[in-house]
């Protein structure tokens, strides 16, 4: 059913990109978010540390959880994850040593450099990917722009069938 023309149309962007078995990662991770969120929010008024052990802890499961199951479709995606996930792990473990008064300035110095250093890893590890996706996507965006140009006489009937789901 989730391969049916009307559902990839209207809901395809929610699972397309993981792999059959993992329908379901998206709704997985919004939920991890709005959790994350609430704890934020919600638990604002206790102690920062107990918000940032149970974040941490939540990071941590996240990405144990995403490493044994790989659910996306692609191994880039997958990569893409783990080191957002580790940068984001190593963000809360190095910022919770700031909210204690026994770092120094050099260690206070180090654990700065820790956290930019990965979140450095992940954004250059995107660029990468994004910089090798370019070309592709361009060529697909080309490729459809000359069939499209090219086209005399009626859509195709693949084109009519994604018009139609799109209407219901």
């Amino acid at each position: 059913q989730l391969d049916e023309v009307h559902m990839v149309a209207k809901y395809g962007f929610l699972y397309k990109g993981y792999q059959h078995k993992y329908y379901f990662w998206e709704i997985y991770i919004v939920v991890r978010k709005f959790v994350l969120i609430c704890i934020s929010v919600f638990l604002s008024q206790i102690n920062h540390a107990v918000q940032a052990l149970i974040c941490f802890g939540i990071l941590y499961a996240a990405y144990r959880l995403h490493d044994s199951h790989q659910p996306y479709s692609t191994q880039d995606l997958n990569s893409l994850e783990v080191y957002s996930l580790f940068a984001s792990l190593i963000t809360i473990y190095c910022g919770f040593f700031f909210h204690t008064d026994e770092v120094d300035y050099i260690p206070e110095t180090l654990l700065l450099v820790i956290i930019v250093a990965g979140n450095a890893m992940f954004l250059l590890q995107w660029i990468r990917k994004v910089m090798w996706a370019l070309p592709c996507l361009k060529d697909k965006k080309d490729t459809r722009l000359r069939a499209r140009s090219a086209r005399v006489g009626p859509l195709p009937m693949e084109e009519l069938d994604v018009k139609e789901a799109l209407k219901k």
